[in-house]
């Protein structure tokens, strides 16, 4: 059983599409979660129309401590995690329990790549959420997203779940969660994200921005203590 857990604050113009995606995968995906963080728009009324469960607290302002009240309450053996913005494709839940139809897996993502159509939005997801991430794993060291990722929940509740961190929370978690055991990467647990981060700020700031934050976690464990709000 899967519980999909999805932090929000003021998504009213995402968290529907994310949550018509995820009922589509009923078949694998037997509870979502929405956990918000104290929204001012029509969210959590949205929310309400979809998810099997929504969960308000202005307390959990941060993606990391949204997730972790999600998890506390999820009922489901394996916890997945998605962001309001993402729509999950076609074949994303099968290929989540196929991967942990495997022995000794504990955690598993996929690649992530923009809903928008511009030819360079889609070369810079390309760049930043799936070869890099590939290729950070032939040098042991795994990076998986918090927007497409999921996980064992007895692993997790034993890890410790999300560290309280602004940022890199996702980062910080795969990479001490490679180190108990086996990941795996599937092209098939897809997801699709919009790029208003990229198209606000620019693809080269942001893509300076995350390899100058992942070399940080890397080496010193620690991310940026900045990532600007876009909405």
């Amino acid at each position: 059983m899967i519980s999909v857990i999805i932090p929000t604050k003021n998504e009213e113009g995402y968290i529907e599409k994310c949550l018509v995606s995820l009922n589509r995968q009923r078949d694998y995906v037997k509870e979502i979660i929405v956990v918000d963080g104290g929204s001012t728009d029509r969210t959590v009324e949205i929310a309400r129309k979809y998810a099997d469960v929504v969960l308000v607290d202005p307390e959990l302002d941060s993606p990391g401590k949204g997730r972790n009240a999600g998890a506390r309450i999820a009922k489901g053996s394996i916890l997945a995690f998605v962001d309001a913005d993402t729509l999950v494709c076609d074949g994303w839940g099968k290929a989540i329990i196929d991967a942990f139809n495997q022995k000794e897996v504990l955690m598993v993502s996929g690649p992530v790549y923009p809903y928008d159509s511009s030819i360079w939005l889609k070369i810079a997801y390309i760049f930043a959420y799936d070869f890099l991430v590939r290729a950070t794993r032939l040098l042991r060291i795994t990076h998986f997203l918090g927007l497409n990722v999921a996980y064992r929940k007895d692993f997790f509740v034993k890890i410790g779940g999300f560290p309280n961190t602004r940022l890199s929370e996702d980062i910080l978690l795969s990479m001490k969660a490679s180190r108990c055991g086996k990941s795996v990467f599937s092209r098939k647990m897809s997801v699709l994200s919009s790029a208003r981060r990229l198209m606000k700020q620019g693809i080269g700031w942001i893509l300076l921005y995350l390899i100058f934050n992942e070399l940080k976690v890397i080496l010193l464990g620690e991310p940026l203590k900045y990532y600007p709000e876009v909405r």
